[in-house]
Parts: structure tokens; C-alpha cells; sequence
């Protein structure tokens, strides 16, 4: 356990079985590569911000920091206490990511994961994705709304806001298969450059889907108008579960 007054830094790795760090007056950057805990607590005020390197699976068992959280991982990263941040930043090099505390609270998300491995996210906050490349499945579900300031890549992504519409537009998109669900009267606007299924599709506004090539679905789309369009394949979506007051549907083949 360390505690400061100012900044923390390093010099050297640490090795523990819980690194539980904490800086009342500056920024915290333990982003040494020989780094080993199993347990992460970190805590910053004001707008500080937190990096910190891990080689081992890591849990955060909390993490309240003012700005930016930074994690990086060679291991599988989870959590057994919420994480709260201006924004989150983490990435694993060898596991899956595994933070759906329903505490969490971050503003902006940066997250990625390499091979196979897949991302869960919760926060309770609107999200904007500033980034996200998840070898597997991205699931990120949100109590506000959710949208993004960079491109999404991942095998298949799962989406879904409880409390405010998802504005995923972003042209650098490329995901194989979406999942997506949105409450009340909020819509869903989705941008992908890939051939695309739709797994699910519940979506209480309008579903806008482009893609810049073909579009099927394995699932239902459940919503109150469909705006769907490819510029580079056709569209198949005749699942026998479909019900939309409203279509507007658009190819160029």
C-alpha cells in the first residue's frame, strides 16, 4: 500500500500479490513492463490520471481516478469493484477484458484485446468509444447514450443503452456481426464497412444500419422504423421475427 501526497513514479518494477496505490496531489504512472500484482486499487483526485502496466492477470478491486486510467495487461483483466474516471483506457495483450461492474462510470473508452479475446464493458455514464479493436466480441452496455469519436473493430459487436439513443457512424467501422438494443423511443444509427448479420436487433426509435457491403440477419429486428442500406451487396433480412412500422431500404447492386 502506498500512499502520497504528490506525484508516484517508478525507477524499477513491483512485484506484489496487491498493489494498492494512492496519490492525494498528483498523477500516478507505474507503466514499468516488470510489473506483477494480482489486485489493483488506485486513486487519484482533481483531473490526475493513472497508468499502469501489469505482466499478470489483474482484477481492480477499485479504482477512482480524477482523469485518465490507463491499464495495460499481458494477462486477462477483470474487476471486483467499480472503476470511476473521466475516461478509461485498457488494453490486454493475452485475456479477455472483463469489467461489467454495474458501478462503473467512465465518460470515455479506449479499449483493446488481441487474438480471440473479447471486451465487456459496463458503465452507468453516456460513453463516447474513442477507440476500440477487440480480436472476439465487444460488449458494451450503457445507462446513457452511447456514441464514438473513433472506429470500432472487432469480430462481432453487442450493444446496448438503457437510458439514451446509439450513434455508432463512424466510417473506419468493421465488425462481422451486430447485436443491438436500445429502450423507450431512443434509436440506434450504425456504421459498418464489413459484410454484416444481424444476430439482434431490438430498437424502441428508428434502426439505421449502412454498411459497404451485404447485410443478413441470424435474429429479429424488432423496431419502430427500419433505415437500412448497402453500398456494396445485397440485403437480406427476412426473418420470419421482423416487425417495423417503417422501412426505407437502399442498394446500389
Amino acid at each position: 500500500t502506498l500512499t502520497s501526497e504528490g506525484a508516484i513514479g517508478q525507477s524499477g518494477a513491483i512485484t506484489a500479490d496487491a498493489l494498492d496505490v494512492s496519490s492525494t496531489g498528483g498523477a500516478i504512472t507505474l507503466d514499468d513492463t516488470g510489473n506483477a500484482f494480482n489486485t489493483l486499487t488506485v486513486s487519484t483526485t482533481g483531473s490526475d490520471g493513472a497508468d499502469v502496466y501489469d505482466t499478470s492477470a489483474v482484477t481492480v478491486a477499485s479504482a477512482t481516478v480524477g482523469g485518465t486510467f490507463t491499464l495495460t495487461s499481458e494477462g486477462a483483466i477483470g474487476q471486483s469493484g467499480a472503476i470511476t474516471a473521466d475516461a478509461l483506457d485498457v488494453s490486454s495483450t493475452g485475456g479477455a477484458i472483463t469489467l461489467d461492474d454495474t458501478g462503473n462510470a467512465f465518460n470515455t473508452l479506449t479499449v483493446s484485446t488481441t487474438g480471440s479475446d473479447g471486451a465487456d464493458v459496463y458503465d452507468t455514464s453516456a460513453v463516447t468509444i474513442a477507440s476500440a479493436t477487440v480480436g472476439g466480441t465487444f460488449t458494451l452496455t450503457s445507462e446513457g447514450a452511447i456514441g464514438q469519436s473513433g472506429a470500432i473493430t472487432a469480430d462481432a459487436l453487442d450493444v446496448s443503452s438503457t437510458g439514451g439513443a446509439i450513434t455508432l457512424d463512424d466510417t473506419g467501422n468493421a465488425f462481422n456481426a451486430l447485436t443491438v438494443s436500445t429502450t423507450g423511443s431512443d434509436g440506434a444509427d450504425v456504421y459498418d464497412t464489413s459484410a454484416i448479420t444481424i444476430a439482434s436487433a431490438t430498437v424502441g426509435g428508428t434502426f439505421t444500419l449502412t454498411s459497404e457491403d451485404a447485410i443478413g440477419q441470424s435474429g429479429a429486428i424488432t423496431a419502430d422504423a427500419l433505415d437500412v442500406s448497402s453500398t456494396g451487396g445485397a440485403i437480406t433480412l427476412d426473418d420470419t421475427g421482423n416487425a417495423f412500422n417503417t422501412l426505407t431500404v437502399s442498394t446500389t447492386d
